[in-house]
């Protein structure tokens, strides 16, 4: 029995003749004939009683079909919008990761973008750990993320590199700030990472690419320091403004410019000839940067930074 057949069954009854419903579906009486014949076999009943006059009756084995098959017509018309509907999303959804902190600086601006320029995709950003979007799309749960990462997978393909520098969101009334030191061209003073010494680090958790290259950067200089760990980056914050210890965020210039939460005055950056071989990608499975996908969120990104 397929949907055709119970279709066709459905008519019969509702019609009440085999040739309206063979009519309803342009199609031969006998096609519908055979449709009843298929159900009618396959359960080893008789759907109809003989015809009175010229309208088919139903048997009381027919009723019971008749109430079974309006739902399984329900049930097909349901399953049916919910493939399309799925297919749509397949098909206009870009499924894009990146971390809370660049949530704050692009998160409005992206959606803003695709609204505008790009109407024809729907974006559905999702936010979490470097380490999780970079698995994510690993597993084909994101189709790209903009994310910083310590190592690279040969399954994926990183474009669109940027260079991401340590900043620091100086505690309350640290001793820090005294040893803050301006330099040309750069619009935030600097600390050398050895100035860190003993200091208390508000760092996210494990698998973050800000911690990653932060512990390689104390590894290397040899530099003993606590670190706090904490998952959300606004409580990271707000224990800097308690004064708990310093907060270390990894971004780009232009991103740190456009973060407008905290005081200004105790942001600082490492020494960028210390801070230096961390990178953010837009990372995607091998061959999605082929895709009209892939080319709609590099302009977004084009706009943006033009």
């Amino acid at each position: 029995m397929t949907i055709d057949d119970v279709n066709r069954f459905v008519a019969v009854v509702e019609t009440g003749s085999i040739n309206k419903a063979a009519e309803k579906f342009y199609l031969p009486q006998p096609a519908v004939s055979r449709s009843i014949k298929r159900m009618e076999d396959e359960y080893g009943i008789t759907l109809f009683e003989r015809s009175q006059g010229k309208k088919s009756i139903l048997s009381h084995e027919g009723q019971i079909v008749y109430n079974a098959a309006k739902q399984i017509q329900l049930i097909h018309e349901n399953l049916s919008l919910q493939l399309q509907l799925h297919k749509m999303r397949t098909e206009n959804m870009i499924v894009f990761g990146m971390t809370q902190q660049q949530g704050i600086t692009l998160f409005r601006e992206l959606h803003q973008y695709f609204y505008t320029h790009e109407p024809n995709y729907q974006l559905n950003i999702r936010m979490d750990r470097a380490h999780n979007l970079h698995m994510g799309i690993l597993h084909g749960d994101i189709d790209a993320a903009l994310i910083s990462v310590d190592r690279k997978c040969a399954d994926l393909y990183y474009g669109e590199r940027k260079a991401m520098y340590t900043h620091l969101y100086l505690a309350k009334d640290s001793p820090l700030i005294g040893k803050l030191q301006t330099r040309e061209g750069l619009d935030l003073p600097v600390l050398r990472i050895q100035d860190l010494e003993n200091e208390s680090l508000i760092v996210a958790p494990k698998g973050a690419a800000s911690r990653s290259f932060l512990e390689s950067l104390l590894t290397k200089y040899n530099v003993r320091v606590q670190l706090i760990e904490e998952a959300d980056m606004y409580q990271r914050m707000r224990l800097a403004d308690l004064g708990a210890g310093t907060y270390v965020l990894s971004t780009s210039n232009s991103d740190m410019n456009r973060i407008r939460i905290g005081e200004r005055t105790r942001f600082a950056r490492l020494d960028p000839e210390q801070d230096v071989g961390n990178f953010r990608y837009l990372v995607c499975r091998n061959g999605f940067e082929e895709s009209e996908k892939y080319r709609a969120l590099c302009r977004s990104f084009s706009v943006r930074s033009g």
